[in-house]
């Protein structure tokens, strides 16, 4: 008795581990970007300058540092700075950065992007990417919205599932989703 007893004073006293109900592994990709990258060991890897994901499923693929893409198994934040830390499996070897060809695609390259609905009408200009640092993938993208009927400007979290983004980005991306289920 005198055991369950300490177990469950332990289990109370012991801090919680995280909800992420405000997800605080989800991050801004603009916010990566220019980020220090260290190895596990504590030596630097350079910049992060992009993340490369899977336009279909968003799953992250590989972080590009300096030119170089490494493969992402683990990204995770430092404690208390601007530095991330990529934990890799030892036979991992960088290679050389490349565009990547459809379905990968560069998180830089979708902020700025023009957004339609499903009618073509103007929607709004994709104003960043979410990355999900527990699950190594994109979260969803910040969408500043645009609308005739309303004064000023609203800002929108979408799913990536959510957007049709097509392998040649041209200037706009479509919405998959109707506007009354955004608001």
């Amino acid at each position: 008795m005198k055991l369950i007893l300490v177990l469950l004073a332990g289990a109370l006293l012991a801090p919680a581990a995280p909800l992420h109900a405000d997800n605080k592994a989800q991050v801004r990709a603009t916010e990566l970007f220019g980020s220090r990258l260290i190895d596990k060991g504590g030596e630097a890897l350079g910049e992060i300058g992009d993340l490369v994901f899977d336009a279909r499923n968003g799953a992250l693929r590989s972080v590009v540092v300096d030119g170089v893409a490494l493969p992402v198994s683990r990204l995770l934040p430092e404690a208390g700075g601007r530095r991330y830390i990529l934990t890799e499996p030892d036979d991992t070897r960088p290679t050389a950065f490349a565009e990547p060809r459809w379905p990968s695609m560069r998180a830089s390259r979708l902020v700025s992007h023009e957004v339609v609905d499903r009618l073509h009408r103007d929607f709004g200009e994709i104003r960043d990417v979410l990355v999900d640092l527990d699950r190594r993938r994109v979260g969803g993208v910040i969408i500043d919205r645009r609308d005739d009927w309303q004064a000023g400007q609203a800002l929108v979290t979408v799913p990536v599932e959510a957007l049709s983004l097509p392998r040649d980005l041209g200037d706009k991306v479509a919405l998959n989703y109707s506007r009354e289920r955004l608001e």
